[in-house]
């Protein structure tokens, strides 16, 4: 991890930029009442030579006006701001942060600014010369005057995450989540990652899971919704539960590998009369490589997709006979079986119509299944709040309560 690690304390240290940094570039003349010719004359040197880009010059320069006895308190402190910028331009980070310190144990020659923000910018110094403990003693320090700088939660967790502390790491990670969230932006993905890995380090599984369910609402790709739908999927299920893992996958690209793709298209196309999902996840199957690749079962996938087809066009002649039962249909179950074949084929609003009139109608088979196809043709039409209401109407739903939550998740991707 330490590449991690490195990578967000050079995004924070970058923020050290040559002007807050800086020295006077020019010739110390103008402080001729502050600084003696005795020590202006070999930080004058150094600047020039600083302007000529001769770095070593312009230390052993400033070195020997700091060697120079009985400086004033003025002095020092022109020496130390020229020390200060050669060493961030030689990239010298502990020499940098370190020369601040003494700058900042002189807050009569800073502006106010400077006495503010100078803290702050020895803790990144730190962090990018990787020493640890003055990262967490100065960063610690800076947070009980900021509690609201994110940046500094960060840099902080980051930093225990390199001493071992996952505990310490996690709670600095989940403070600047939670602070972030709290103004309606969005976390920092490295953020996320770091706090999946301290929670996980540190045994935390509650945090992991929650590290990986931000990742998965935030940043939903394919590589963050698999772990995540893996984890949550964990443990016996019902067939019904287990098709509908499987089309949560198939919806977020999570499917992964040939029996993921052809399970799932089996239990669409035979056990639940939704054979247009089966097409649709084979084809995506075949287009990413992983069915039809390997000789010895690429004629069996490719006879799954024709039978997918074929029922996908059996289901549509059913519509027609269908149609008619419905009004006279009690039960409701003709409206829904309608209204499946509808959500097969991504008709949405006939999907939703009829699936509503049949679960008003209260006696249909699987009533928990047709509430969350209802829901999941809402989220696909646009209509967010209503598929967030059906989904909360299965929040205790033994098989489907935990995936209807999981749909909610969904909405916010879309």
């Amino acid at each position: 991890m330490s590449a991690r690690v490195s990578a967000l304390v050079l995004g924070l240290s970058l923020a050290v930029g040559l002007a807050s940094v800086g020295t006077t570039t020019t010739s110390f003349a103008a402080e001729k009442g502050k600084v003696s010719e005795k020590v202006g004359k070999p930080l004058t040197a150094a600047l020039e030579a600083v302007k000529n880009k001769q770095l070593d010059v312009a230390l052993a320069k400033t070195k020997e006006a700091d060697a120079i006895p009985q400086k004033t308190p003025f002095e020092q402190f022109k020496i130390n701001e020229t020390l200060a910028y050669i060493y961030r331009q030689q990239n010298k980070y502990a020499e940098t942060a370190a020369t601040y310190e003494k700058l900042l144990a002189s807050p009569q020659f800073l502006t106010p600014d400077q006495v503010q923000t100078y803290p702050k910018l020895i803790t990144q110094l730190y962090a990018s010369a990787d020493q640890p403990a003055k990262v967490i003693e100065y960063g610690k320090h800076w947070l009980q005057e900021k509690p609201g700088d994110t940046e500094m939660m960060a840099l902080l967790g980051a930093t225990y995450y390199k001493t071992k502390d996952y505990k310490a790491c996690q709670q600095n990670f989940t403070n600047a989540i939670n602070t972030v969230e709290k103004s309606g932006a969005k976390p920092d993905v490295k953020w996320l990652e770091y706090l999946r890995n301290c929670a996980s380090t540190a045994g935390d599984d509650v945090a992991e899971l929650q590290a990986y369910e931000k990742l998965a609402r935030y940043y939903p790709k394919p590589e963050n919704w698999q772990p995540y739908l893996d984890r949550m999927s964990r443990g016996k299920q019902s067939n019904l539960a287990d098709f509908n893992w499987g089309r949560l996958k198939s919806d977020t690209g999570a499917l992964k590998g040939a029996d993921d793709y052809t399970n799932f298209a089996q239990q669409a196309m035979v056990d639940y009369g939704v054979p247009g999902e089966a097409v649709k996840a084979l084809e995506e199957g075949f287009n990413k490589k992983v069915l039809g690749v390997d000789k010895t079962s690429a004629a069996r996938h490719q006879n799954t997709l024709v039978k997918a087809k074929e029922a996908v066009q059996a289901a549509k002649a059913k519509i027609p006979e269908l149609a008619a039962q419905v009004d006279k249909d009690a039960t409701g179950q003709s409206s829904v079986d309608l209204g499946m074949i509808y959500f097969s084929n991504a008709q949405w609003d006939q999907a939703i119509n009829y699936l509503e009139k049949g679960i008003k109608k209260g006696s249909v088979k699987d009533l928990p299944n047709a509430k969350l196809t209802l829901g999941i043709a809402q989220l696909r039409k646009g209509e967010k709040d209503a598929a967030r209401a059906t989904f909360k109407s299965l929040s205790s739903d033994a098989d489907l309560g935990k995936i209807a939550s999981v749909w909610t998740l969904r909405s916010y991707n879309n």
